[in-house]
């Protein structure tokens, strides 16, 4: 019998029917993404595993690194502009009560603080507001999300979706600031905003008792793996036989139950951020319930002297020693305030807190650190480029020490992660380009 010989497949063409077979695969995988409902189903999947390789190559530790010591950070080559953007509390009315030496960590003395409140406003044990359309958040997004939620209450007709096209059109952008919350209320809806910090929880249950929902910031311990976030929430009642505030919560679902005394350890980590909106025609009804609070430097001004006892009360927390520093920014004390930073990052700082508040950045700027500044951005970008606040205080600390080359590219990459960063804008314009 004669048998018939098989061809051999030169190994070749196995490589190259491969090569083209992936090449289809991987275009027709580019194009599926594109669709919205495949793109949002994997995103979040893509930008673990992007973060995942990042961090091989970039390795990150659990808490921010200790400051450069200041004899070593050299002198500005050119004279800067002090920098207040309007994404950053600047409103120097007041005489901070601290003293000291930039080189040094800030001392305190334990300083009482006076709160005098509305007495006749009667506040009952409990109480609940409803009407509210609970989403969960994409990711990434439990700033639109809460926002939505919190704007639902008052008649507003969108999601997450609208709040999170106007407040971040990046999706990969890691954090929505409270400012950019008040923006959009402002601007898109009708309504006004109170933001205030060094909030109690009398404020906030004197508040959601007349029908005003309540939007915090606050620390957020998700789990082993993914650590320390920030996290908005929206407040819309609490019960003093339960010591505990209800919550909408867009990660852990609708009517959450937080206690008093876990609301108040938590929302530390933001200086005790509030946001109150409401119509404008309220003006005055708003402004009573907040008493104390109602000026916003005067909210500066108690959240100080809180942040004050606080550092002496509990030296080893990091979260005091970080509202020291935000509040003295406040008052444009930047020496004393970069100590305190410098402080807080020794006793340790989860390391996203630069993700949500870049408080450290503008204090040693203006303190003539520039090169902690661009060391500090350089590894939170390394490890997290969707960071519009990072490029820019990099731009502007790569600008003062004389390289207007990166400065420029810095401003233009904060710009590419969020085209509505004005700030940005604006320091180019200032370079001229």
């Amino acid at each position: 019998m004669t048998h018939r010989s098989k061809r051999a497949i030169p190994p070749l063409f196995w490589l190259v029917g491969a090569f083209l077979g992936c090449g289809v695969l991987g275009v027709g995988g580019l194009f599926a993404y594109q669709i919205p409902t495949v793109n949002e189903a994997l995103f979040y999947r893509v930008e673990v595993v992007k973060s995942e390789v990042r961090n091989i190559f970039y390795p990150r530790a659990d808490t921010l690194p200790t400051a450069i010591p200041v004899s070593a950070d050299a002198s500005p080559i050119k004279t800067v502009p002090t920098i207040l953007p309007s994404f950053e509390d600047a409103a120097p009315k007041a005489t901070p009560v601290l003293e000291t030496s930039s080189t040094a960590a800030p001392t305190a003395t334990i300083i009482p603080t006076a709160v005098l409140e509305p007495t006749e406003i009667s506040v009952p044990d409990s109480a609940i507001l409803t009407g509210f359309t609970h989403e969960y958040q994409r990711f990434n997004n439990c700033g639109p999300a809460i926002l939505s939620m919190s704007l639902s209450y008052w008649g507003w007709d969108g999601s997450q979706y609208e709040t999170a096209d106007w407040l971040k059109p990046d999706p990969a952008d890691k954090n929505v600031r409270p400012d950019e919350l008040v923006d959009f209320i402002t601007t898109q809806t009708g309504l006004t905003t109170a933001y205030r910090a060094g909030g109690d929880l009398d404020v906030l249950k004197r508040l959601i008792s007349k029908g005003y929902p309540v939007i915090v910031e606050k620390g957020f311990w998700v789990d082993e793996a993914r650590g320390w976030m920030g996290h908005y929430l929206l407040l819309n009642g609490y019960d003093d036989a339960v010591q505990s505030f209800t919550t909408q919560d867009s990660f852990r679902g609708p009517d959450q139950l937080v206690s008093y005394d876990a609301m108040d350890a938590d929302w530390q980590a933001f200086n005790r951020l509030f946001l109150v909106p409401y119509p404008p025609e309220n003006e005055s009804d708003v402004m009573a319930l907040l008493g104390s609070y109602a000026d916003q430097a005067a909210s500066f001004e108690i959240a100080l002297e809180t942040a004050q006892n606080e550092v002496i009360l509990d030296p080893a927390n990091s979260f005091p020693w970080h509202n020291l520093g935000t509040n003295l920014n406040y008052f444009g004390d930047y020496a004393n305030a970069a100590a305190a930073f410098d402080e807080a990052r020794t006793v340790g700082l989860p390391w996203r807190m630069l993700w949500y508040q870049t408080g450290p950045y503008r204090a040693y700027y203006n303190a003539g650190r520039y090169f902690e500044v661009i060391t500090l951005a350089t590894g939170m970008l390394s490890n997290t480029p969707g960071l519009e606040e990072s490029y820019f205080w990099r731009g502007w600390a790569q600008n003062a020490a004389g390289n207007t080359t990166a400065a420029v590219s810095d401003f233009n990459q904060a710009l590419a992660v969020n085209e509505n960063f004005e700030d940005a804008r604006a320091a180019l314009e200032y370079l001229g380009k």
